[in-house]
């Protein structure tokens, strides 16, 4: 496996690590990169997989968010952007319409959402130890008339409260929209059931995950593209692949070399899959330090470890399309590597 650094664009913004979120049709030649670029913008590539621009040239997207923003979702026909925000709400914009009169919200700041497979149902987490999800359905019929006169969403569908402190990260599969995950401060991890809202299993790291009695809390939870396994991190960085159905741990990912240690910030993680043979699966870290971490998922082996630029920020957020690998710094550098297998 080989890597290759191919565009970086600092971003200039007000506030730190940002989040950004990517989408790639499987039918059309359409693009997306979205970055937020303050509280109340949203900065758009579209069509430039390899950012060859200056942020300048790209279009931005302003939304009604008076406090910062926690996550970005672009949904599965990459047609509505939702935000998530500090200020307790959820926003959805429609790219060619543009914002949708909706109403989601929470009591406290919401920190991750998630759209279904299909995109009809948006799961969202917050810090009031809730997970919701609505029905943003009526938004995949929207017309120019109708975005000032009708609110297309008002309630909740469902509204699950099992956790015990602030909610942090959720995940679904990707062709299947009937589980849910989430992940908490409170350290453990729960699998939902969608259509009604109950929790099917608590899942609690084994004996080796801490021996000195301190809740590790979940940061990031992340299924396997088959949806049989959840690739879950904790906030000391150790990363763990899960057979959720079983309950048990089957992979431990982790730098041998390293010391784990409770971090000061939710650093990235995600998959990686040879386009041109999904049996080849990898893990994609992100560090403290700045490191991007690469293990294999059979041999456990630390295939790449690299630093990315600017004097070890850490990496806050990656992001994958087919060979291309987005990582975000806490510095607000996005940088590009495309893989060679």
């Amino acid at each position: 496996m080989h890597l290759e650094k191919k565009s970086i664009l600092r971003i200039k913004s007000s506030s730190n690590a940002v989040p950004f979120a990517t989408f790639k049709s499987k039918f059309e030649d359409d693009i997306k990169i979205c970055l937020c670029i303050d509280s109340t913008k949203i900065l758009l590539i579209e069509n430039d997989a390899y950012i060859t621009k200056p942020q300048e040239q790209y279009k931005e997207i302003d939304t009604d968010h008076y406090r910062g923003i926690n996550d970005i979702q672009i949904s599965s026909d990459g047609q509505l952007l939702a935000t998530a925000s500090d200020d307790s709400t959820i926003e959805l914009t429609h790219f060619q319409h543009g914002k949708l009169s909706t109403c989601m919200s929470h009591t406290g700041p919401v920190t991750s959402i998630k759209y279904s497979s299909k995109g009809n149902i948006l799961f969202s987490g917050s810090l009031d130890e809730n997970i919701k999800s609505w029905n943003i359905n009526a938004a995949g019929i929207l017309t120019q008339e109708s975005l000032n006169n009708e609110m297309l969403i008002t309630g909740p569908l469902k509204t699950m409260s099992t956790h015990s402190d602030c909610v942090i990260t959720l995940d679904i599969p990707y062709y299947d929209s009937s589980i849910l995950a989430t992940g908490s401060y409170d350290g453990l991890i729960r699998i939902f059931d969608t259509s009604n809202g109950n929790c099917l299993k608590t899942l609690t790291y084994d004996k080796d995950w801490a021996n000195d009695g301190q809740v590790r809390p979940i940061v990031k939870v992340k299924f396997s593209i088959n949806g049989k396994y959840l690739l879950v991190k904790s906030l000391d960085g150790v990363v763990k692949l899960w057979d959720y159905l079983l309950g048990r741990v089957v992979r431990t990912f982790h730098d041998e070399t390293k010391q784990t240690q409770l971090n000061n910030s939710i650093t990235g993680l995600n998959f990686l899959y040879n386009p041109n043979d999904r049996a080849q699966v990898y893990v994609i870290n992100g560090t403290q330090d700045g490191r991007l971490e690469i293990f294999d998922v059979i041999t456990k082996e630390l295939l790449i470890n690299i630093p990315i630029c600017d004097n070890g920020a850490s990496i806050t957020d990656i992001q994958v399309m087919e060979d291309k690998i987005y990582c975000l710094n806490a510095n607000n550098v996005l940088s590009l590597y495309t893989v060679t297998f």
